[in-house]
C-alpha cells in the first residue's frame, strides 16, 4: 500500500521496542485507507510518538471504527501477530537473519506475502465466500 509515497525513516530497535519513523503525505495515506483499511492495523494500534497536528490520531481513528467492524480482519491480524511472535521467541528470526528452516516460520512471514493474502481474503469476505 502505498507505493513511493511512504517514507521509512528509522526501523531499529530501541531499549528492546521497535522504533520505526515513517513519513507519509496526509491525503495519500487517507486515500490508501480508504481504499485498503486492512492493510493499516500496524499504524491504527501501533503508538504514536509526535503528531502535532492530530493527523496520525485521526487516520488511527478511522482504522479502529474499521477494525471494530471487520473482527474477522481482526482475527487475521491477531494471528499473523501471534506468529511472528512465536518464530521470534522461537530464536528463528532476529534481525532480518533466518536462524532455522522455513518450515517453521508463519505462512505469510514477508509483508509482501501476508498483504496480498489479506486482499484475497478481504474480497472473499466481500464475495460472501469466507
Amino acid at each position: 500500500a502505498g507505493g513511493d509515497a511512504m517514507r521509512l525513516d528509522l526501523d531499529r530497535k530501541v531499549a528492546g521496542v521497535t522504533v520505526q519513523v515513517c513519513y507519509w503525505p496526509s491525503p495519500l495515506l487517507a486515500e490508501e485507507m480508504r481504499r485498503e483499511p486492512y492493510l493499516f492495523y500496524m499504524l491504527t494500534y501501533g503508538h504514536v510518538l509526535a503528531d502535532p497536528g492530530g493527523l496520525a490520531a485521526e487516520h488511527q481513528a478511522a482504522g479502529r471504527r474499521y477494525f471494530d467492524e471487520h473482527p474477522r480482519v481482526t482475527a487475521l491480524w491477531e494471528s499473523q501477530i501471534e506468529e511472528v511472535r512465536h518464530v521470534r521467541l522461537a530464536g528463528c528470526y532476529e534481525g532480518g537473519t533466518f536462524h532455522k528452516s522455513p518450515d517453521t516460520y508463519p505462512n505469510h512471514l514477508w509483508w509482501a506475502q501476508f498483504a496480498e493474502y489479506l486482499r484475497e481474503r478481504v474480497r472473499r469476505m466481500d464475495d460472501g465466500r469466507q
